[in-house]
């Protein structure tokens, strides 16, 4: 679990997240400058990622790139 500040951060997310209920109650999408998380609420601010997405839809090299190091980075800090 990381806190939801930390994904605006780590895809940098400047717009309110927006609810996907076809993932669930308690889904969301933040969507930043070239990435997209799709994520659980836990409630009082913890989430857990789902699903990294590309902003524009095409699962490209760059993508695959940018998404290993957010899970690098999410690992990082579910480590400290």
């Amino acid at each position: 679990m990381i806190l939801d500040t930390t994904v605006n951060k780590l895809i940098r997310c400047k717009t309110y997240h927006q609810r996907v209920p076809e993932f669930g109650e308690r889904a969301w999408i933040a969507k930043g400058k070239k990435l997209e998380i799709i994520y659980w609420d836990m409630g009082n601010g913890w989430c857990l990622p789902m699903q990294v997405l590309p902003k524009n839809g095409i699962l490209n090299n760059e993508f695959r790139i940018q998404s290993l190091k957010v899970f690098q980075e999410l690992q990082k800090i579910k480590n400290q």
